[in-house]
């Protein structure tokens, strides 16, 4: 396949990293398009587009105009999450996509959490709350491990929201968004996590009818998080912050899985930054994204024309995405825990006045 990539920031340089790293013999060749500098993915797909096979959109340059003109020209398309996470609701099941194959949040999360939940998943009525921890650390200047824009209005802007019994329900907050401290034995050091909007957790409730609540509590790192607080909190403009790959520390990316009938189970892939910066020159977040888009790219051929999540891949897809995490080095870990009374009882506010318990 001939691949354009729209946009090149972290997430572009780390794929394009990867592909010389670890060469895919279903790609052939790689376009550029930075519209850092003025380029347009929409008309290189114009123009080119009897040369491209699969567009990978990492850009937030309007991309339901860029699936249209991918479903127009029949061209494979690939992205690692919405403009807006609640936008997955309309997009799922997806629409005709006559003969073209599009992968839709295929990153990490969303992305290759799903994967993690569909092959560990609890029997019976449970609940999956996704913890990820970033304890990036470099100097003493606030800097971001992916895109601060889009990292602050997820996590200060888009209202946040959970899904309980298959539907999305907005948490209740105001200017001060709610903050919850936690640690997980020697998992994830004691921090403050922030519940965010991510477009898996209506994915995998939607698909998993025995998924009784899914949220997302991320904590970034420190000096970023304490910035976008405080910037939220008095009402100033979030200003310009660097994106940093030479860094401390590592990103866990995970899922509590709690039930009823099993033990409680964390299931996580730890990134360590300094390692992933010496093999590949970026930090271990933008790797664990750039692996989920391999995963995609490695599964397009493979796959029938239509539109897809990573919790709506066929079955027998999933060995697949197995076989290239193993050739990427990628390790999913998961261990039963005995949770502690402040994470048993961990309970979030819903906008309707209700609350709802996080683990089963």
């Amino acid at each position: 396949m001939n691949i354009l990539i729209a946009g090149y920031g972290g997430i572009g340089l780390a794929v394009h990293t990867l592909l010389k790293a670890l060469p895919f013999d279903c790609v052939n060749d790689v376009l550029i398009t930075d519209i850092k500098d003025g380029a347009s993915g929409q008309a290189m797909i114009r123009d080119r587009h009897e040369r491209i096979d699969l567009v990978l959109n990492v850009t937030t340059d309007d991309a339901a105009s860029i699936r249209d003109l991918c479903r127009h020209y029949d061209i494979h398309y690939l992205d690692t999450g919405l403009d807006m996470a609640r936008d997955i609701v309309d997009l799922l099941p997806g629409p005709d996509t006559r003969r073209s194959v599009h992968l839709l949040g295929f990153g990490m999360n969303p992305g290759l959490i799903e994967f993690m939940y569909r092959r560990e998943r609890l029997s019976g009525r449970h609940n999956a709350l996704m913890l990820e921890s970033d304890t990036a650390e470099m100097g003493a200047a606030p800097f971001a491990t992916w895109s601060p824009q889009i990292y602050y209005s997820e996590a200060m802007v888009e209202p946040p929201f959970v899904c309980v019994d298959g539907e999305l329900v907005d948490l209740a907050f105001d200017r001060h968004r709610p903050i919850v401290r936690l640690e997980m034995e020697d998992l994830l050091p004691e921090a403050d996590y922030l519940w965010v909007p991510h477009e898996e957790l209506f994915s995998i409730a939607a698909n998993n009818p025995d998924c009784e609540f899914a949220g997302y509590l991320y904590s970034a790192p420190n000096l970023i998080q304490e910035l976008a607080i405080e910037c939220r909190t008095s009402g100033r403009d979030f200003p310009e912050v660097p994106v940093r790959h030479d860094l401390r520390g590592c990103d866990t990316v995970g899922l509590l899985l709690t039930g009823e009938t099993e033990r409680s189970r964390y299931v996580y892939n730890t990134a360590d930054h300094q390692q992933c910066f010496r093999r590949f020159g970026i930090n271990g977040t933008a790797w664990q994204v750039a692996c989920g888009v391999c995963a995609g790219l490695y599964l397009t051929p493979h796959l029938a024309p239509g539109s897809y999540t990573m919790s709506t891949l066929p079955e027998e897809c999933l060995p697949l995405v197995e076989h290239c995490l193993e050739r990427l080095d990628f390790i999913i870990s998961s261990r039963n825990l005995q949770l502690a009374p402040d994470l048993a009882g961990l309970s979030v506010d819903l906008a309707d006045g209700s609350t709802v318990a996080c683990c089963a």
